[in-house]
C-alpha cells in the first residue's frame, strides 16, 4: 500500500533551482515546460550560459597573460585587479571557477539518459510521485531527512545571499579606492557590472550543484541507516524465532537494489565530485598563499579567510558524507554476517525438521 503525501514532506519548490540556476532542459520534473517551445528556449539560455563560462575562461585567461606590473588596462573592464597585490591569483581562482561552472553545466545537461535515475528522490521530494520511491519506510526517518535538507537549503539560500552582498559592497569599496568620476563613468560602471554577474552565476551553478549532491548523498546514507535498523529490528525482536529462508531472501534482494540504485546514481555523481575537488585543490592552496604571503586591504582580507575556511569545510563536508555512504553500507555487511552467525543453525534446525 502506498504511502500518502504529506505535505510537511513536500518541497515544492526543490527542482525549481534545477532550472534557474542550473537551467536544466533535458528531462521535465514537474510540468516546467508546457510546450516544446519552452524546453527550446530553456536549452538556449543553457547553451548561452554555457558559453558565457567558456569566454570567461578565454577573458580571465588573456588578462594572465597581459598583465604588466599588477595592473591591465581599464578598457579591458577588470575590477579582480584591484583585489591584492599579486591579482595573477584572482584571475587563476577566476579561471578554475569558471572551468568548474563550465563542467557542471555539461554534467548536467549532457550526461547519459540513464544516469538521470536519482530524479526520482526530486520528483518524490516536489510531490510528484509516491513516498514508495524513496525505499525509506519509517516515516519518523523520512521526516528527519526532508527536514535536514529544508534546513540545508535555507542555509544556502542565506550563504549565497551574503555572498553576492558582499561582492556588491566590496565593488563599491573598489570603485571609490581606485577609480576617480570620469573613469568611474568610462570603466567602473560596466566592470562592476561584468563582474557581479560573474558572481552571481559563479556561486549559483556551484552552490546549487551542491544542493542535490547533499540530497542525493544524504538519500543514500539514509536508505542505508533505515535498512540496517530494519534488520536489527528483525534479528532482536520476537519474530526472531519465526524466520524463514524467504525473508532472508527478501532482505538481501532489497540491500541489492539499494546498492543498484547507489551504483547508478554514482554513474552521474562521481563526475561532478571529480570535477569539484580538482577544482577545490588548487584554489584553496592560492587561498593560504594569498593569506601567508601576500598583501590586501583589509575587507578582501577577511574575505579571503571566509573563502578559505568555507573552501576547506566545503571540502571537508564532501569527503565526510561520501564516507558516510560507505559506513553505512559496511553496517549492513556486519549486520548481514551477524544475521547469519545468530540464525544459520535455527533455519537449518528447521529446515531438518520440516525434512523429517
Amino acid at each position: 500500500m502506498s504511502q500518502s503525501i504529506d505535505e510537511d514532506l513536500v518541497i515544492k519548490d526543490i527542482d525549481s533551482p534545477l532550472y534557474k540556476y542550473l537551467y536544466f532542459y533535458r528531462i521535465d520534473i514537474k510540468n516546467c515546460f508546457v510546450s516544446d517551445r519552452q524546453k527550446f528556449v530553456q536549452k538556449i539560455k543553457s547553451n548561452i550560459l554555457w558559453i558565457y563560462f567558456f569566454i570567461c575562461i578565454i577573458r580571465y585567461g588573456i588578462l594572465l597573460m597581459i598583465i604588466n606590473n599588477k595592473r591591465v588596462p581599464q578598457y579591458y573592464f577588470d575590477l579582480i585587479q584591484y583585489f591584492g597585490e599579486y591579482p595573477e591569483f584572482y584571475y587563476l581562482g577566476a579561471i578554475f571557477f569558471s572551468i568548474f561552472c563550465f563542467r557542471i553545466l555539461y554534467i548536467f545537461n549532457h550526461s547519459n539518459s540513464n544516469d538521470y535515475l536519482w530524479f526520482k528522490i526530486l520528483r518524490v521530494l516536489n510531490g510528484s510521485q509516491s513516498l514508495d520511491s524513496l525505499k525509506i519506510y519509517n516515516k519518523n526517518e523520512i521526516q528527519k531527512y526532508v527536514q535536514k535538507i529544508k534546513t540545508f537549503k535555507f542555509i544556502l539560500n542565506l550563504f549565497l545571499y551574503l555572498v553576492f552582498s558582499f561582492s556588491f559592497f566590496t565593488t563599491l569599496a573598489l570603485l571609490f579606492l581606485f577609480f576617480n568620476y570620469l573613469d568611474f563613468i568610462k570603466f567602473g560602471l560596466l566592470s562592476t557590472f561584468i563582474f557581479l554577474i560573474n558572481s552571481y552565476f559563479w556561486t549559483s551553478v556551484v552552490g546549487f550543484s551542491f544542493l542535490y549532491y547533499f540530497i542525493v548523498c544524504f538519500y543514500c546514507k539514509t536508505i542505508f541507516k533505515s535498512f540496517n535498523n530494519s534488520i536489527q529490528q528483525l534479528f532482536e525482536g520476537k519474530g526472531k524465532a519465526f524466520l524463514k529462508y524467504k525473508t532472508i531472501d527478501q532482505l538481501i534482494k532489497d540491500h541489492n537494489s539499494i546498492c543498484l540504485d547507489i551504483k547508478l546514481y554514482n554513474k552521474f555523481w562521481q563526475k561532478y565530485y571529480f570535477s569539484l575537488i580538482y577544482t577545490l585543490i588548487p584554489i584553496n592552496l592560492m587561498a593560504l598563499q594569498l593569506l601567508l604571503f601576500e598583501n590586501q586591504i583589509l575587507p578582501l582580507f577577511f574575505a579571503t579567510i571566509s573563502f578559505f575556511v568555507g573552501t576547506i569545510a566545503s571540502h571537508l563536508m564532501f569527503n565526510l558524507m561520501t564516507a558516510s555512504i560507505n559506513s553505512e553500507a559496511s553496517k549492513s555487511y556486519n549486520s548481514f554476517l551477524e544475521m547469519y552467525l545468530k540464525t544459520n543453525s535455527l533455519l537449518n534446525t528447521k529446515r531438518k525438521i520440516k525434512v523429517n
